[in-house]
C-alpha cells in the first residue's frame, strides 16, 4: 500500500514494464531462446533413440523370434545346395521356419539389415513390429523359391512385393528367401529355427544334427548346434542428459534475470503482487508459451518423419511434458527464493537496481 508523501513508482501492472535493465531483458531474450533449445533436445534424442532402438530392434528380430544355433564352418557340410536341401526338409518335417540375418554397410555408413526366410510352417511373427509402406510380405511360397523381396531400397520392381517402413530412414531394410543368403554369405554361421514349441525346436535341431552326422561330422550334437549367448544390447542413454543439462542452465538463467530485475520485482510487491504472480508475470507465462508453442512445433515436424506412429507420438508428447513440467518446477524454485528476498524497503532506500 503507497502511504502519503510516498513517490509511487511509475512502473504498474497493466503498463510496459520499465524498470527491466537493458541487461535483464537480455537474459529474456536468451532465457527464449534456451527455452526453445530444451524442446528442440528433446525431438533431437527421442528421433535418435527411436531410430537406434528400432535398428537394434531389427538387427536382432530373429534372436526374438526363434532360437539361434550355429552351422559349422567344415568343407564337409559347406555346399550351398546340400545345406538348403537339408534345412528346408528339417523345417518342412517340424513345420518350423528357418530365418537368418545378415547386416552390411554401404559406403555412405548406412546398414542393410536383410533377414532371409524359409517358411516351414504356416506364418512368421518375423515381421511383427514391421509396418509395410506398400505391398505384401512374402508368403511360405515366395520364401521356397523365387525371387521376391521385401525391401526399403529401390530394387527391381518386378522383384519387389512390399516396401517396409523405416523410422527417420536411418537404416535400410530387406526381407528374402533363404536361398537368396547364399549368394552373398557363407553356409557356415549363425540361424535360427521358429517353433510353435520347445518340443518343435528340438526336434528340427535333431534333424539338423542327423544331416551333419551323415556328411561325416559324427561329433555334432544338438548342444553344440545351439547358441547360448545372448544378442548384445547397446545403450544410448547419454543423449538423454542434455535436455536436462539445458533445464538446469535455464534455472541458473532465471536467478540472474530476476537478480538483473530486483527493482521491477520491488515494485511489483510494493503494489501487491503476490510471489507466484510476480514469477509468472517474469517468467512463467513466457516459459510456458515457448514450452507450448515448441511442443506443437515438435509434434508437427515429427508427422513428416517416415515411420513415425502412434506410439512414437506418444513418447514424444510424454518425454516433452516430463521437460517442461521440470523446467517449470526448476524456474519457479530458483525465482522464488530470488523474488522473497527482495523487500519493499529496500525499493524505498533505492538499493535495489
Amino acid at each position: 500500500m503507497v502511504t502519503p508523501g510516498m513517490v509511487a513508482p511509475s512502473v504498474m501492472p497493466g503498463h510496459r514494464d520499465q524498470g527491466i535493465t537493458m541487461e535483464a531483458g537480455g537474459m529474456k531474450r536468451a532465457l527464449i531462446v534456451l527455452y526453445v533449445l530444451i524442446v528442440s533436445a528433446v525431438l533431437v534424442v527421442i528421433v535418435a533413440n527411436e531410430a537406434f532402438e528400432r535398428e537394434s530392434r531389427d538387427r536382432n528380430a530373429t534372436s526374438r523370434v526363434g532360437v539361434e544355433f550355429n552351422w559349422p564352418n567344415d568343407p564337409k557340410v559347406a555346399d550351398p545346395t546340400t545345406a538348403l536341401r537339408a534345412l528346408a526338409q528339417a523345417a518342412d518335417e517340424a513345420e518350423a521356419n528357418v530365418l537368418r540375418t545378415s547386416v552390411s554397410t554401404f559406403d555412405s555408413g548406412a546398414n542393410l539389415i536383410t533377414h532371409y526366410v524359409y517358411i516351414g510352417g504356416t506364418t512368421t511373427d518375423l515381421y511383427d513390429g514391421v509396418t509395410l509402406a506398400e505391398g505384401r510380405w512374402l508368403t511360405s511360397e515366395d520364401s521356397r523359391s523365387g525371387t521376391a523381396i521385401v525391401s526399403s531400397r529401390d530394387v527391381d520392381a518386378a522383384d519387389r512385393v512390399g516396401v517396409p517402413e523405416v523410422f527417420a530412414g536411418r537404416y535400410d531394410l530387406a526381407f528374402a528367401p533363404l536361398q537368396q543368403a547364399f549368394d552373398s554369405l557363407p553356409v557356415s554361421g549363425r540361424y535360427a529355427v521358429e517353433a510353435v514349441d520347445a518340443a518343435t525346436v528340438e526336434r528340427f535341431l535333431g534333424l539338423i544334427r542327423q544331416h551333419l552326422v551323415n556328411e561325416g561330422l559324427p561329433e555334432t550334437t544338438v548342444d553344440n548346434l545351439t547358441v547360448t549367448e545372448s544378442a548384445v544390447s547397446h545403450s544410448f542413454d547419454r543423449m538423454w542428459m542434455l535436455p536436462y543439462v539445458l533445464v538446469g542452465l535455464a534455472g541458473v538463467l532465471v536467478v540472474c534475470l530476476l537478480i538483473g530485475s530486483g527493482k521491477h520485482i520491488g515494485t511489483l510487491r510494493l503494489v501487491g503482487y503476490s510471489t507466484m504472480r510476480i514469477w509468472y508475470r517474469l517468467v512463467g507465462r513466457m516459459q510456458l508459451v515457448a514450452g507450448i508453442v515448441g511442443t506443437v512445433v515438435c509434434l508437427a515436424i515429427s508427422l513428416v518423419i517416415p515411420g513415425a506412429d502412434g506410439a512414437f507420438l506418444w513418447t514424444l508428447a510424454i518425454a516433452l511434458a516430463q521437460v517442461i513440467v521440470l523446467s517449470v518446477v526448476i524456474t519457479l524454485v530458483t525465482g522464488w527464493g530470488v523474488i522473497q528476498r527482495v523487500r519493499v524497503t529496500d525499493l524505498i532506500k533505492g538499493s535495489l537496481q
